[in-house]
């Protein structure tokens, strides 16, 4: 964290909330947080370190990984997504780039530096900003609304960009992304298991309502 914004105590309470809300995260497919050190005006995360390969990086050597690789990655991301919005904490930026994977194909999902909490009483966060990476955020994100639901767009957007090697949408801005059409992007590669199809084609409804209501609903349907 720069010492520009930690001089600022709004954003140093904001980000020292956000450690909070990170220290709750304790699950073996999430990068682990340590702790938050303040040293003069600044404060630093401490997260456990992993010299593992990004998903990205792996794509960008091999273009697109199999369904067999990817279920069991998937079913990795959906649990620590499972247990993320249990502790009522959305990721906000799931892409292949914030996912590690190591040996045997033991994957962690990392930064989310950026998660919020959500609640009963809020279940909908109106962003001052936006915050994400345009091509892996849901429509009603681009808006600047954030919601479970958001995080399971993202994961749709993940599956789709892991089994075929590029993006189901892929334009210059944020209103090209919230205007597309729902269903307007390259046919999946035949021979995908049906639950796999089934997976990233309902988590790619532009309506919220109309994508698997959790995390949990993934695992379902990555198991048929």
């Amino acid at each position: 964290m720069s010492s520009e914004i930690s001089r600022s105590p709004e954003d140093r309470a904001l980000f020292l909330a956000e450690a909070k809300t990170l220290s709750e995260l304790r699950h073996p497919r999430i990068v682990e947080f340590y702790e938050a050190v303040e040293s003069g005006e600044d404060v630093y995360l401490v997260l456990e370190y992993i010299d593992w390969e990004t998903l990205q990086t792996v794509l960008a050597l091999r273009g697109r990984l199999t369904p067999g690789e990817v279920v069991p990655i998937l079913a990795a991301v959906a649990e620590a997504l499972a247990f993320a919005h249990e502790k009522n904490v959305i990721h906000r930026d799931l892409k292949p780039g914030n996912i590690v994977a190591g040996p045997r194909n033991f994957v962690k999902v990392m930064d989310f530096g950026i998660a919020r909490h959500f609640g009963a009483d809020a279940a909908d966060i109106q962003e001052v900003e936006v915050i994400g990476t345009p091509p892996y955020m849901a429509p009603e994100q681009h808006a600047g609304v954030t919601t479970p639901l958001s995080d399971i767009y993202s994961f749709g957007v993940t599956a789709y960009t892991l089994v075929t090697g590029r993006l189901p949408f892929a334009g210059p801005s944020s209103l090209y992304y919230s205007q597309k059409m729902e269903g307007d992007y390259p046919r999946l590669p035949a021979g995908l298991p049906p639950g796999l199809r089934e997976l990233i084609d309902s988590c790619l409804m532009f309506e919220p309502g109309k994508r698997p209501p959790d995390a949990a609903s993934l695992l379902r349907l990555l198991s048929k």
